[in-house]
């Protein structure tokens, strides 16, 4: 781990990343943003995702670059909107441009695939994003059974040999009570309340929109909130947000005793320091401390040497680092955008070697340091 990280990591007040122990998904068939007032308004979808202000959300009917959305890239819209990164898996190709799905997320996922799934009406396609400490997969379903099933057997195979958690979502076109519903829920663990609907938006009847998870990885998970939220009019489903608690997967290695050491000897040395800001910095430091930095008396000293109290010491790193990450996030942007457009514009039909660079993601060494 690079000690510009922990440095990073002591002023905590800067760049916040995922709960440690506490993660809010969500899952949203948007329909292009366009309401069941027939108002196109992104910024009307933004907001209910600003306001339930997830971790990761996986979003439904997308269209990109078609007639349809007047040549508008609709995920990179509301992305615009929520300052969310985001990641898209064209389904089919429509109107001179793609429509299918995406993963909006407050992190860039590690790594991107896509599976293509059957669909006898259109193709379908499921989205799997690797984050630091879990997948998360988003999936538009077939309206028709044989389909659906066929589906679940390509979701499982997506899994692997993973250890990490492994999320599901999206609008998967059945009801609780269905076979296909049944033989997920073998191995998934729906985590939102089935008891209430989603669809349609007015007066739902049904639902249809899950989030689950895979039940043979997720360690000691508990759902802390699950909600349909009660959203009327921005498109013909509503969203569903659940909250989760995931007990940690490793050993503690800075103990408790020694972050209060840490913290003690902070006080000793600058007695008018906020202390609340400090606990915070040291609980993220002790965090990502790894074997390979040193022991805990090591975790004491780095503690003690690299804590900057004047808050105009603070704001000085905190600009630089503001500076060094612009640059670097802008041009690992810029790859990504460039290695995705074959996969979104109108133009030929993608190859397989599109969509492969259109998955490789810039950023992954750059979490990784």
């Amino acid at each position: 781990m690079k000690k510009a990280t922990l440095l990073f990591c002591m002023i905590a007040w800067a760049l916040t990343a995922f709960s440690q122990d506490y993660l809010k998904l969500m899952s949203y068939n948007v329909r292009n943003a366009r309401g069941m007032d027939d108002v196109l308004d992104y910024q009307r979808i933004a907001n209910i995702i600003l306001n339930e202000n997830p971790d990761v959300v996986a979003v439904q009917e997308l269209d990109s670059m078609t007639t349809r959305s007047k040549q508008k890239y609709v995920l990179n819209e509301i992305a615009n909107r929520t300052q969310l990164k985001a990641n898209y898996a064209p389904a089919i190709s429509y109107q001179g441009g793609k429509y299918g799905i995406g993963i909006l997320s407050k992190e860039q996922p590690l790594n991107i695939r896509t599976f293509p799934l059957p669909g006898r009406e259109e193709a379908r396609m499921l989205m799997v994003a690797e984050f630091k400490d879990f997948f998360f997969a988003c999936t538009h379903l077939s309206l028709t059974e044989e389909d659906r099933l066929s589906s679940l057997n390509i979701i499982k195979q997506s899994i692997g040999q993973s250890k990490k958690p492994f999320f599901l979502a999206g609008d998967l076109n059945d009801t609780p009570d269905s076979k296909f519903i049944k033989a997920m829920q073998e191995d998934f663990e729906i985590l939102n309340d089935i008891k209430v609907p989603t669809h349609p938006s007015p007066a739902p009847q049904n639902t249809i929109d899950y989030i689950a998870a895979w039940k043979g990885n997720t360690n000691e998970l508990e759902v802390t909130s699950a909600k349909v939220l009660e959203e009327p009019i921005a498109s013909d489903h509503r969203p569903i947000s659940v909250t989760i608690r995931i007990s940690p997967t490793k050993a503690q290695i800075i103990s408790d005793a020694t972050r209060q050491k840490a913290a003690t000897s902070l006080i000793e040395k600058y007695s008018n320091c906020n202390s609340t800001l400090m606990q915070r910095g040291i609980n993220q430091v002790a965090s990502l401390w790894q074997d390979t930095d040193g022991n805990e008396e090591a975790f004491v000293q780095f503690v003690k040497q690299n804590y900057m109290a004047d808050k105009a010491s603070r704001r000085q790193l905190f600009d630089k680092l503001c500076t060094a990450y612009e640059v670097l996030m802008g041009t690992s942007n810029q790859v990504a955008i460039e290695l995705g457009l074959p996969t979104v514009l109108a133009g030929p039909e993608p190859t397989r070697i599109d969509y492969i660079f259109s998955a490789f993601n810039p950023y992954s060494h750059l979490w990784n340091d």
